[in-house]
């Protein structure tokens, strides 16, 4: 079982898929090649739909996978995203980035300085190494393999699990947005009642030293407003007969940015505050 998730594993880490790239368009071939091989999906060939991102430039797509076991409306969703942010800061060593272990072998011969921490990590070899092994592959790849036992086992549950693998996430949640209803439908058509959602992304520590692991209850949801600032036009050797956009920008950003006013808060809980992810002109 290990050797035949860690296989799937890196096959989908050595299909690079970073954000509004062709790549995230070839990973999602490769997942729906992979289940559409399963006695299951040769059977029940619809239950393994392709969902076109809305509106999208770049033609990319998500997937809804459903397996049914004994007939119940009972279900369960799976969360996934099959995209990478970007392999810029892995320097010299980008073409590696996908590469697990000429990458470790790569940092082992001293090819980038590194922490103390982290040398020790690498030495002890418990890891993986490269973009998406964490976020979200690894996840992305026990979805897949319990989606394959479930088709194999479905005397043995009552009702449906359903996977989203998502595009996009580490940009817009394009893919998301167009999946969701995708799901509204699939709901829908086959009566189901949703009880649970699970997202399979990864954690970090929650403190120095923390070597617990954890699982997160609930969630924070996600928001993503964009302002746009457009003011009075003036030359800079003029600038009192006009208004600085990138000034009025710069008062959005210092009241929001990190103010703990906008956290929510939950019993003994309360949520990160809000953080820019991006801020540019026009010109």
């Amino acid at each position: 079982m290990k050797q035949d998730l860690e296989a799937l594993f890196l096959q989908l880490v050595q299909t690079r898929s970073v954000v509004s790239s062709a790549g995230e368009i070839e990973i999602i071939d490769f997942i729906e090649e992979y289940i559409r091989g399963w006695d299951y999906f040769l059977e029940h060939p619809g239950d393994l739909v392709r969902v076109p991102t809305e509106n999208d430039p770049l033609g990319r797509s998500s997937l809804l996978v459903s397996v049914s076991g004994q007939k119940g409306p009972e279900t369960v969703v799976l969360l996934g995203h099959t995209d990478t942010v970007e392999v810029d800061d892995y320097g010299p060593l980008q073409d590696l980035a996908t590469k697990p272990f000429e990458l470790m072998e790569a940092l082992r011969g001293g090819a980038r300085e590194l922490s103390a921490k982290i040398k020790n990590d690498l030495d002890e070899d418990a890891y993986f190494w490269g973009r998406g092994t964490l976020d979200m592959k690894a996840g992305v790849a026990n979805e897949l393999y319990l989606l394959r036992a479930l088709s194999l086992n479905r005397d043995k549950f009552k009702g449906h699990v359903v996977a989203l693998f998502v595009c996009d996430e580490e940009a817009n949640s394009a893919g998301m947005i167009t999946a969701i209803e995708a799901l509204r439908r699939w709901r829908d058509e086959n009566k189901a009642k949703i009880l649970g959602v699970i997202n399979t992304d990864y954690h970090t520590a929650q403190y120095p030293g923390d070597e617990y692991y954890y699982l997160f209850r609930g969630t924070v949801g996600k928001i993503m407003p964009a302002f746009y600032v457009r003011t009075i036009e003036t030359h800079a050797g003029d600038p009192f007969a006009g208004l600085d956009a990138n000034m009025v920008l710069a008062e959005l950003v210092r009241e929001i940015n990190l103010n703990p006013i906008y956290s929510d808060m939950a019993g003994d809980e309360i949520s990160v505050p809000p953080i820019t992810l991006k801020m540019t002109d026009l010109k």
